[in-house]
Formats: structure tokens, sequence, C-alpha cells
């Protein structure tokens, strides 16, 4: 059959790892590795993964903050960070170093997912980029000759996207629920399919908190800065 995106980028080595040369690869490259021969990362379990991916984008809520407050205050309705002054490197560096903590601690959970609950090498790889295509059909990429002129529309056909999917799930859920079940494999699917929904609304959580916090961290820290200048 036609070979996806996934597959196509990505490569396996002789020893069953992932290799690449680009920086993408690199941090997949790793990220394999210690799967494979790290004693701390084969004994971590996924929701303590989680936990650390939420730590991080904790972290990234916070150096956005100051980006934000900083720029406000400092730019005077000009764009500050192309310069490269002291204040502006240093938080570029240190949103640079959050960003990466976010990207290697996602690849994380996602291997540590893989090894506990028999994913496939490509599985999350291909449902994101699947997911989003059918949510941009006006992307002329993969898109189906919908238009989107503004961000607005974008979101209309983006949630529209999302409708059809929840009906088609909606849908398939009453055909699996019509059906008697058999012992063993069967029931051991339908656990493993709460236990993942169940993970990915703390995914989501964990993100819509992140954003709840920036905003009335970012607030909290203009009216400080504001009341002392």
């Amino acid at each position: 059959g036609k070979m996806s995106p996934a597959r196509k980028v990505l490569q396996q080595d002789e020893s069953g790892g992932l290799e690449f040369s680009a920086p993408p690869g690199r941090l997949l490259y790793v990220v394999n590795r210690l799967g494979m021969n790290c004693p701390w990362t084969q004994s971590i379990k996924p929701l303590e993964m989680l936990e650390w991916l939420g730590s991080e984008v904790e972290e990234v809520r916070k150096e956005l903050g100051q980006i934000s407050v900083y720029g406000a205050l400092c730019s005077g309705g000009r764009n500050i960070w192309g310069e490269e002054t002291g204040d502006v490197g240093r938080m570029k560096s240190e949103l640079t170093a959050e960003l990466g903590d976010i990207l290697f601690d996602s690849l994380m959970l996602e291997m540590i997912c893989r090894r506990e609950f028999g994913l496939g090498k490509f599985d999350a790889w291909e449902a994101a980029s699947a997911k989003v295509e059918r949510r941009t059909p006006y992307m002329k990429e993969w898109g189906d000759g919908s238009i989107a002129e503004t961000p607005q529309d974008a979101t209309k056909l983006w949630e529209a996207a999302k409708m059809e999917e929840k009906r088609q799930i909606k849908d398939d859920a009453k055909r699996v629920q019509s059906q008697p079940l058999r012992k063993g494999r069967d029931v051991a699917h339908v656990k493993a399919t709460q236990c993942f929904w169940n993970m990915s609304f703390s995914l989501r959580s964990i993100f819509a908190s992140s954003v709840l916090g920036f905003a009335i961290g970012a607030a909290v820290s203009c009216r400080i800065r504001l009341r002392h200048e």
C-alpha cells in the first residue's frame, strides 16, 4: 500500500533503533536508545512521565509570561525580538531550552506508552498527522478544496471536522455495544480503549490549565511591573 509520510521520514537502523542525521531525528534516536538501554527510563510508567511533561509545560508558561510582560513594557510598539540585547538573548535561550524539554518529554511519553500498552511504532505519529489533515481541509497540500481566508473560517472548518469525528465515534460505540462481547481479547480491547481516553483527557487538562495559568500569571506580572514603573 501507499507509504504514509510518517513511515517515509522514520527509518530503522540495523539494531532496531531510529537513526537520523537532522536534529529532530537525533532526538528520536536518543529517546529510543534511552528506552532500550537506560534503567531509569525502563522503570518509568506513563503517568509518571505525564507528570514530568506537565511540569515542563508549566516552565514554558512562565517563560512566555515573562516574554509577554517584557515585550509589552520595553518594545514601545516595535518588534524587539530581532535584536540581540542581553535580555532578549537570555529569554530566547531559556525559552528554547524549555521547549526542548517539552519535545523530549512528549517523545518519552509516547515511547513509554508504546512499551507499556503495545502500541505500534508509528501509530501516534500517523494519528496526529491524520487528525490535523482532516481538520484543515483548506490546506492545498492535502485538503478537499475547502477555502479558509480568515482565522474564523479555519476555526469553523476545524470545529466541523471535529464534530464529524465525534459523531463517527458515537456511531462506532453504538455498533460495539450492540454486539455481545467475547471474553478475553474483546474485553481487554474495551478496557484499553477506556484507559487511552482517560490519558487523552489528562493531557488536554494539563494543556488547558497551562494556558489559563499563563493568562493569569501574565496579568499579575504586568500589574506588578507597571506598579513599580
